[in-house]
């Protein structure tokens, strides 16, 4: 149900980005609740919200061109969800093949690593990279720090 429910702001987000103009704030604290909730069960909510966010701030760059907290916490998301990977390291990753293996693209933390890749992407292209970068690296100094 809560699946649904993201789905449907989702649509609103893609196609009238523009409601959420003057309720950013309200949207913004509204996803990072839902991110930082434990036991979801389905982890692609939290993939979810965080494409809700980039399809308004795509649309509207401006709200998070001027809200650098907003600009740090949807990185920090980008970064948890990156993070989301197994923890046991299978015998296949301590012994690849020779060269690098298409049967990578169907690995689950391989497609983790690149939602990730292509958030940042979007977060860039519509932002632009004067505003993302320096942030970006703050944001991962102090990750690496935590």
């Amino acid at each position: 149900m809560g699946q649904t429910a993201l789905d449907t702001i989702v649509d609103v987000a893609e196609n009238e980005a523009k409601f959420f103009k003057k309720h950013f704030d309200q949207l913004m604290q509204g996803m990072t609740s839902i991110f930082k909730l434990k036991n979801l069960g389905d982890e692609g909510i939290k993939r979810t919200v965080i494409e809700i966010i980039l399809l308004v701030v795509e649309r509207i760059p401006l709200l998070i061109k001027k809200n650098h907290e907003y600009l740090k916490i949807l990185l920090e998301m980008i970064f948890v969800e990156m993070r989301n990977i197994e923890e046991v390291i299978d015998d296949s990753w301590r012994t690849p093949p020779e060269g690098f293996s298409e049967n990578m693209e169907d690995d689950a933390d391989f497609e983790t690593t690149r939602f990730g890749m292509e958030s940042f992407n979007r977060l860039i292209s519509s932002v632009g990279d004067k505003e993302i970068l320096p942030q970006l690296s703050a944001t991962v100094q102090s990750l690496l720090v935590s």
